[in-house]
């Protein structure tokens, strides 16, 4: 069972479906999953924003984000702890507040200005500079000088979940301009018994390394896909299958792959271990689901 597939599960409204205890999830080591009744009390998932779910067999949680929508129509991500009580039933011990985190992480933000440099600060602490340019917004917002909206999010890949955030600057005309060279802040996050969170220290995010590159991107899931599929049907039509690159993101790339048959086989690489998820996709049929992960690694000539 992937992450995403676990993710969903969790948030079918009224959906009380069995998740089997042999099965892993996606991106994190082996663990034996309880056997459990899924919570109907989860926030729907919004396709624009991909779930993540990680499970802590050392303390039993589960950690699940989610995404929601609200009237003015600004996504804002929740951050779930999921347990398992009397006969592995799933229940919700606590939620995070998107808002309440962004007040919180507001309160202790601050910024100087000298020139055309901008520093942020959490409290005392110098976190990072960024170059304003802007001559024409009327002078910048001191009752309210920094904010936080949709960039905000939580990652769930290690032992303890993190929120991850961009703060932008506001100005007294009521707008906020978010700088490019702002790089994402990030900071522990944590949950007592009573359900009440506590943000640790802020730092900036350090970018993974970057230890495969476009073209072994391609290179590998090009031999894979000569490895895994039947290529014939496209002796006489060589444009009925191909493979292209997608959208890139800071952590990944994405490939397309297109059948004969007009599937989709989406494969999405992480730059620095090179590890490979696949998802099939029929929109025909408005069909996706889950297929696994591959190594790049063993894919590519130049390792052998």
């Amino acid at each position: 069972m992937t992450i995403a597939s676990f993710a969903v599960l969790l948030t079918m409204a009224g959906c009380k479906n069995s998740i089997d205890g042999t099965h892993q999830m996606a991106g994190t080591m082996e663990e034996p999953l309880p056997s459990c009744v899924i919570p109907d009390s989860i926030l729907d998932v919004r396709l624009t924003r991909q779930p993540m779910a990680k499970y802590n067999a050392k303390t039993g949680d589960v950690w699940l984000t989610t995404s929601a929508m609200e009237g003015t129509g600004v996504h804002v991500d929740w951050l779930h702890q999921i347990r398992f009580g009397e006969d592995n039933k799933a229940f919700v011990k606590a939620e995070v507040n998107p808002y309440d985190v962004q007040q919180e992480l507001l309160k202790r933000l601050r910024y100087t200005i000298e020139d055309e440099i901008i520093t942020i600060y959490d409290g005392a602490q110098q976190l990072t500079t960024v170059t304003n340019t802007v001559t024409d917004m009327g002078g910048f917002d001191d009752e309210l000088p920094l904010w936080i909206g949709e960039q905000l999010y939580y990652d769930v890949s290690g032992d303890e979940p993190k929120v991850v955030f961009v703060p932008g600057v506001k100005y007294i005309t009521g707008l906020v301009l978010f700088y490019d060279d702002m790089p994402e802040l990030t900071a522990p996050i944590t949950i007592d018994e009573n359900g009440m969170f506590t943000i640790h220290e802020i730092s900036v995010k350090e970018a993974p390394p970057i230890s495969v590159s476009e073209e072994m991107a391609f290179e590998g899931v090009n031999n894979y896909c000569h490895s895994a599929y039947d290529w014939s049907a496209a002796k006489d039509d060589p444009d009925i299958m191909y493979l292209t690159m997608g959208e890139e993101t800071d952590s990944a790339y994405q490939l397309v792959f297109r059948s004969y048959t007009g599937a989709f086989v989406h494969f999405y690489v992480d730059k620095s271990s090179g590890t490979t998820r696949i998802v099939e996709k029929v929109p025909s049929l408005n069909v996706e689901e889950e297929a696994g992960t591959i190594d790049l690694f063993d894919y590519l000539e130049t390792q052998k």
